[in-house]
């Protein structure tokens, strides 16, 4: 899980360096086995929206997306994964000059396990 401030640059020391608008976030992430995966980005304190777009490794290929509902919402994308390997995941903005150090939010990567449960009526 990485913890990330929108469209800003941490330093060392923590001090916070604003970008430009329009700045995306890149990180990469590497699957180790086939399967079901959940792409999450939460807001930390309400600050944030985001795009979620994840990329094979040529970071061109578009495989799944989501986005936000609205501000401080959290985003998230269900894929399931046939091929192991290095993907790309690129958070933007949900809107363009969306940026700065309350625009906090945390992205987790993990797999998933569906169950599906019977409906019972009476």
């Amino acid at each position: 899980m990485w913890t990330i401030i929108l469209c800003t640059e941490l330093r060392t020391n923590n001090s916070v360096k604003n970008c430009k608008e329009d700045d995306s976030d890149w990180l990469d992430v590497q699957i180790t086995e086939a399967g079901d995966y959940i792409i999450q980005a939460s807001s930390i304190n309400g600050g944030a929206a985001v795009k979620i777009m994840l990329f094979e490794e040529d970071g061109e290929t578009l495989i799944a997306n989501g986005e936000s509902q609205g501000i401080g919402q959290h985003a998230s994308v269900l894929l399931h994964v046939d091929n192991v390997g290095n993907y790309k995941i690129k958070i933007e903005p949900l809107v363009e000059n969306l940026m700065g150090s309350e625009a906090l939010y945390q992205i987790m990567v993990d797999d998933v396990t569906f169950t599906f449960l019977p409906l019972v009526e009476r």
